[in-house]
């Protein structure tokens, strides 16, 4: 008889819904939108912060935030876009990229899960610490000498017409839902995020887990820095700015609570590609990117205020 649940559940819809009805708007309003190039665009785009926001989701879960990512991005694309200098092959490059992340990410963990700071406090720290240790690092220079032409195909080249980042992103995706739907670690990040003291007296290890989730977000970022800097086959120190608000409000747009204990990779994939949709039809509309910034932060206070009265009345 209770209708309480429609509320929730329609809350679940909304992003998805919302996705459409742009869609919808874009193809009416413009006959650019549609097209395979521009489309390719958006998936190239959409891909970075995707990857990111994967990261990123299970930081949220656990009740965290992570407002370092955009720092680590730029950190960690220069540190891989070095070592391509230096001789070492493409892979490896990527993956000294996405190690250089985790390692930012471990700094992160172990503020947060280890010491016990606020992971606002925490990762506001190491937002400005590490974006000024790329810069020192660079002396504010970005790399470019003797980056091989071969790393932009990490961005650039397609298969099956579908661009790169893509194909990074996918098995990415899938592997992040399958640990957070059929995994001990999937639960008890939910477990972490619903309720930190049950999840201990229920012997959750609660320090690893938060601990694992920065480190985890950091090689998301940290790969994420990699396909940037191959998109331009440059190192630049002020990579990733403002990242960090981008995937947070992909998270939140997707469903995810900024309390913790509820959200998916699902959603947090549709709300990365709602924000590049809205991001490429403004720019397809000659709509203001100072006008972008507006929409971003009040969607996030929209959200999140459906989400507050939704705990407050008890919606499921």
């Amino acid at each position: 008889m209770s209708k309480a649940p429609f509320p929730g559940a329609l809350r679940g819809l909304l992003p998805y819904a919302g996705l459409i009805a742009l869609v919808v708007a874009l193809s009416l309003a413009t006959d650019r939108f549609l097209t395979p190039d521009n489309l390719a665009d958006v998936a190239r785009r959409v891909s970075v912060i995707n990857i990111i926001a994967v990261g990123m989701t299970f930081v949220i879960l656990t009740g965290g935030i992570d407002l370092s990512v955009g720092s680590v991005t730029a950190l960690a694309g220069l540190a891989g876009t070095w070592a391509l200098t230096q001789g070492l092959p493409v892979p490896l490059g990527v993956a000294l990229g996405a190690v250089a992340g985790a390692l930012c990410g471990v700094l992160n963990g172990i503020l947060v899960g280890r010491l016990g700071l606020p992971p606002f406090v925490a990762t506001l720290g190491t937002m400005g610490a590490l974006r000024g240790l790329a810069l020192f690092a660079t002396d504010g220079r970005t790399i470019t000498e003797g980056v091989p032409r071969a790393l932009g195909g990490l961005s650039d080249s397609r298969f099956l017409g579908i661009p790169a980042p893509v194909w990074v992103l996918l098995p990415l995706a899938f592997f992040a839902h399958f640990v957070l739907t059929r995994t001990r670690f999937g639960r008890y990040c939910y477990a972490q995020g619903g309720n930190p003291q049950a999840a201990f007296l229920a012997g959750v290890p609660t320090r690893l887990v938060v601990t694992s989730v920065y480190v985890l977000c950091g090689a998301c970022a940290g790969l994420a820095g990699m396909i940037d800097a191959a998109r331009i086959l440059t190192g630049n120190p002020t990579a990733g700015l403002e990242y960090e608000l981008r995937v947070i409000a992909a998270v939140v747009l997707g469903g995810a609570a900024l309390t913790g204990g509820s959200g998916t990779i699902s959603g947090a994939t549709i709300g990365a590609l709602l924000m590049a949709v809205l991001e490429n039809g403004c720019n397809l509309l000659g709509i203001s990117p100072f006008v972008q910034r507006i929409v971003i932060g009040i969607l996030i206070v929209a959200v999140v205020a459906l989400d507050t009265l939704r705990q407050r009345k008890g919606w499921s």
